[in-house]
């Protein structure tokens, strides 16, 4: 079969199908257009076949080619961990703020580990420890490091937030940046089919949502080196729930908008 002829076939797909036609031929969407008559080799016409099969039955696209870009990166990521958004960039930036002159700061919930990863890419003068429950993720957190070459800058832990006996092995940061999980239990169903292929430890954020950002808060208070320092990333909806959570604690919490205008970064200092 010949490249054109592949992308006729699968047309239906859109940019997904082109993605992974292009992935999986090793060309980039120039060769695409331009070299339609190249023939396809048996071997990778059946690997592209098995992998616009595995879109169509709604296997999301970053799985399927064990690829996702965030901040300008390339990440590993399978079924293990969820997938970087571009929504979770404006976390990077802020902590990036708060991390400008060195420190140690902690990720937790760190999935793929893309933002404490970046944080250390983008932070010379930085050390992280990377946490999360799932030692499955922090498989993937590990694969990241060494694609990045900044094993030698972290740690990875297995670590339960709602632990007590977890919290007491942690020492002192100066930041501590987490994107948990934070779907109210009823809202997980009505979610997309793709998204529900997602871990759902990743997702679930207890009856309201607010399970681990009021846990994090309560058990993070004793371990920071110059005071309360966190940022979250919330829910587009969570802006209002964080500044009553962080007032009741005693907190100043800023609501920050990603660049589609929604709630997304909250702020909490003493």
């Amino acid at each position: 079969m010949k490249i054109f002829e592949l992308r006729q076939k699968y047309k239906h797909f859109g940019f997904d199908g082109e993605e992974i036609i292009c992935h999986t031929l090793g060309i980039d969407r120039a060769h695409l257009l331009l070299s339609g008559n190249d023939e396809i080799s048996p071997e990778n016409l059946e690997k592209t076949e098995k992998r616009l099969t595995q879109l169509s039955e709604g296997e999301p696209l970053q799985y399927i080619l064990n690829s996702a870009f965030f901040y300008t990166r390339e990440f590993f990521v399978d079924s293990r961990v969820l997938i970087p958004r571009f929504d979770t960039e404006c976390v990077v930036e802020y902590a990036v703020k708060e991390l400008k002159g060195g420190g140690v700061f902690a990720d937790i919930c760190t999935g793929s580990g893309c933002i404490g990863l970046t944080l250390l890419c983008e932070c010379e003068n930085t050390k992280g420890v990377l946490l999360d429950i799932s030692k499955d993720a922090l498989d993937v957190t590990k694969i990241n490091g060494e694609r990045l070459g900044v094993c030698e800058r972290f740690k990875a832990l297995e670590f339960d937030v709602m632990s007590d006996a977890c919290w007491n092995t942690l020492g002192k940061f100066d930041l501590i940046v987490s994107n948990p999980p934070y779907i109210p239990t009823e809202d997980i169903k009505a979610l997309s089919k793709q998204v529900l292929k997602e871990p759902r430890i990743a997702l679930d954020g207890g009856f309201d949502g607010m399970d681990f950002y009021r846990k994090i808060i309560e058990k993070s208070r004793d371990h920071f080196t110059r005071g309360v320092n966190i940022i979250f990333e919330i829910g587009y909806d969570e802006g209002e729930k964080m500044k009553t959570l962080a007032d009741t604690l005693g907190l100043n919490c800023k609501i920050k908008c990603d660049i589609n205008g929604l709630d997304r970064v909250a702020l909490l200092k003493e």
